[in-house]
């Protein structure tokens, strides 16, 4: 809808006795809305739209979508004639959002970084957030203070691992974030590369500002006189047949790659996977002007089973946006690799039938990283050394769990 028809909605449903109008100035998705997928920008977004549509309307305006600090809620209200403003998953986020604006603490409210995850909650169990493992109703619960300090190492630097660190240091313990070969933000920041992903990287910062805070830091060993190792690091993917012995890379080696490592990779490229992380690799690849072919077991109606309806639908658009080619009902059998560098990849349809693409330069496997129990953190003895293992994941969903269960921890160790 334009800003003409919305007027004369909005003045038509004035004249029918509405007492106010909300209206959804678009989200991190719409063109129109780039800055938001920039991680910026989110009042004038809104301001574009209400203020057009504010013309001649008298009654209460309340401007939304995809307002997450207090500095854009007021860009907003000064920029437009809106009445108020209204949040939905910043709240969930950060339950203690208006107490902590009204203090001036901007920089302490947990961020919606516009995952969806708490929207797969809403189906069914109790809503939460990724960044936030606290119970949502009670955002910033006190945390008790340990009378026995302990040196704790946490391995991997995703989600839920800083989330452990964040509360354990809080409340006094001397902790140790070993990122190992992933980026700060683990599997969620990999993904944070990807165009239209780069509101990820909220969560990042504001988990830096937080340990630092509470004295904690990086480190590449586990210390000595370690007492606790907490390993929140991703497990990794099954081996799969048609890349054994090839010169197959696969997404982890990818993602996040700068100009120089570019290098290696050819222009045109099969990318394989079972689902959304196969197509983010190939917004990735494209991105740096490489023609990616995604090839998924998924139906061309849902090729992305394992994302939120949402976010697959976007993912397609985007793809398509990019000029990526979409290979959907198809399973990888053989990499075929040539000296002249044009490779084939064959695969199988789901009727049976074996088809041959290409060619291409190089092939990403993306099947990602095994999905850990969700059942809880596990405890073992590894080297001498209390270990408890977490995990993460490239399921918001269960990166969710991890994260609640990461802070359950954290506050009885």
């Amino acid at each position: 809808m334009n800003a003409e028809a919305g007027t004369r909605l909005a003045l038509a449903l004035q004249d029918d006795g509405v007492a106010a109008l909300e209206i959804v100035g678009g989200d991190r998705w719409d063109d129109a809305s780039l800055q938001l997928s920039c991680g910026v920008g989110e009042g004038p977004v809104i301001a574009r739209t209400s203020g057009a549509i504010l013309q001649g309307v008298r009654i209460p305006i309340i401007a939304s979508g995809r307002l997450l600090s207090p500095t854009g809620a007021e860009e907003t209200l000064r920029n437009t004639n809106a009445t108020a403003v209204a949040m939905g998953r910043a709240l969930i986020a950060d339950p203690s959002w208006v107490a902590k604006a009204r203090a001036g603490v901007e920089e302490e409210i947990v961020p919606c970084i516009g995952c969806l995850g708490c929207h797969s909650a809403m189906d069914g169990g109790t809503i939460g957030c990724v960044v936030n493992g606290d119970e949502v109703h009670v955002s910033g619960l006190h945390v008790q203070q340990t009378a026995h300090p302990l040196n704790i190492a946490v391995l991997g630097a995703g989600l839920p691992g800083l989330e452990f660190a964040r509360v354990a240091s809080s409340r006094g313990h001397d902790v140790t974030v070993i990122p190992g070969t992933m980026p700060l933000g683990g599997v969620t920041g990999l993904r944070s590369s990807v165009p239209g992903n780069a509101e990820f990287g909220r969560a990042f910062l504001y988990f830096g500002d937080r340990l630092r805070e509470f004295g904690s830091g990086l480190g590449e060993t586990i210390p000595d006189d370690c007492d606790l190792v907490v390993d929140a690091r991703p497990l990794p993917g099954p081996k799969l047949s048609w890349a054994v012995g090839r010169s197959v890379l696969t997404a982890s080696s990818v993602l996040g790659r700068d100009l120089h490592q570019m290098y290696g990779i050819g222009r045109r490229v099969a990318i394989c996977g079972p689902g959304s992380l196969a197509g983010e690799v190939a917004l990735f690849l494209a991105g740096w002007g490489r023609r990616p072919t995604v090839v998924v077991p998924g139906t061309s109606d849902n090729p992305f089973p394992d994302s939120h309806p949402m976010h697959a639908l976007r993912l397609v658009e985007r793809l398509a946006g990019y000029k990526c080619d979409l290979v959907t009902d198809a399973t990888p059998e053989e990499w075929n690799e040539t000296l002249d560098r044009k490779h084939r990849l064959t695969v199988r349809r789901g009727d049976g039938t074996t088809a041959v693409l290409g060619p291409f330069q190089t092939a990403v496997e993306a099947t990602g990283w095994s999905e850990p129990q969700v059942t809880g953190p596990t405890e073992t003895v590894v080297n001498g050394t209390r270990t408890i293992v977490l995990g993460d994941s490239q399921s918001f969903d269960t990166v969710r769990k991890l994260v609640h269960w990461a802070n359950q921890l954290a506050r009885t160790v």
